[in-house]
């Protein structure tokens, strides 16, 4: 995923500074490929833009390696929490 800033300012197209004290993110893995399914897992990702789903903890979720995956992302502000999460279809 990519990081967004809270704060309007991104007009020349680089990289946006970001408002925030450090990049966290939550992540929600669902128990289907569906946006309104179950969570079955919940990660918090600190100072990185990706996270590795290791077949350890696919398995211990859902007992095998599923096909695909329903995941949900948010940026978590110090001040505000978790905000609006985005929801993608995955292939592990």
């Amino acid at each position: 995923w990519l990081r967004a800033d809270r704060l309007a300012g991104w007009t020349d197209g680089a990289d946006e500074p970001m408002s925030e004290t450090a990049e966290r993110y939550q992540l929600d893995i669902l128990a289907s490929p569906i946006e309104t399914a179950a969570i079955r897992r919940t990660v918090i990702v600190e100072g990185a833009g990706s996270w590795s789903y290791s077949a350890a903890q696919q398995y211990a979720d859902f007992f095998t390696s599923p096909a695909t995956l329903g995941l949900k992302v948010a940026q978590i502000g110090a001040a505000t929490g978790p905000g609006p999460a985005r929801y993608a279809t995955v292939v592990p």
